[in-house]
């Protein structure tokens, strides 16, 4: 045995040295461009995909705020507030409780992620106004909990590019994404991972907001969070 085991490394030493620019062998053109000055083999630096390790950012800066279109929201309601991190509290819809968001953006945007916030303080209360939330729930039947005069986003629907869509669309297309959230979601900010496939270089997102947690007449909400990368080098003129 020891006999083979001998034979079988002076084997794979004979072919390592061969592997090494040995009579007739071919070196890899690619490792001998690695190849330092000593001879030695380095690993050669791969250029990263295009797009790739891009930071994921809050794309406020790039929301067109003059071109925002609002449907069935209360009057007066200034358009910054409805993406600003201090947003008051008070966007509410007005006849019912769907409510429909054009949002154009400055330029091409790729979008990763979502979030709508319906908590009534800053996000240093957020933890304990959830904790208050779940207590309440345990303690009030559903029967209490639907007396409420407005409510929380459920579900809603994302379209992509968009730019004049109104209620009567927005329940017969077929949307990009839907997703259906209950009041944690909306109470902690949860951000919604989006579909990457569906929402690269989007010019315009509208968003559908179909019904609320307690199915009442009224849906509020603090702030609609967008994320996502800018595409680079070009601009919208809207």
């Amino acid at each position: 045995h020891e006999s083979v085991v001998t034979w079988i490394k002076q084997k794979v030493d004979l072919f390592a040295f061969c592997g090494m620019g040995g009579r007739g062998t071919k070196k890899s053109p690619s490792k001998e461009r690695a190849a330092n000055k000593k001879g030695q083999i380095v690993p050669m630096m791969v250029p990263k995909k295009v797009g790739s390790g891009e930071r994921v950012i809050d794309l406020i800066e790039y929301i067109n705020l003059k071109n925002v279109s609002i449907l069935n929201c209360m009057p007066n309601v200034k358009i910054a507030h409805i993406f600003n991190h201090d947003g008051d509290g008070k966007i509410r819809s007005d006849v019912d409780m769907q409510m429909l968001f054009t949002i154009p953006f400055l330029t091409p945007v790729n979008l990763k992620a979502i979030s709508m916030d319906a908590s009534s303080s800053s996000s240093s209360d957020k933890k304990r106004r959830l904790e208050e939330v779940r207590k309440k729930e345990e303690e009030e039947s559903e029967e209490e909990e639907t007396d409420g005069k407005d409510s929380m986003p459920k579900l809603i629907h994302l379209f992509k590019d968009r730019f004049h869509m109104d209620f009567d669309e927005a329940q017969d297309v077929r949307p990009e994404m839907s997703i259906e959230m209950n009041k944690d979601d909306t109470i902690s900010g949860r951000k919604f991972k989006l579909k990457s496939s569906r929402f690269s270089s989007v010019s315009c997102l509208t968003i559908f907001i179909e019904s609320n947690q307690s199915d009442v007449d009224t849906t509020f909400f603090r702030r609609i969070g967008i994320y996502g990368t800018p595409v680079l080098g070009y601009s919208l003129k809207l």
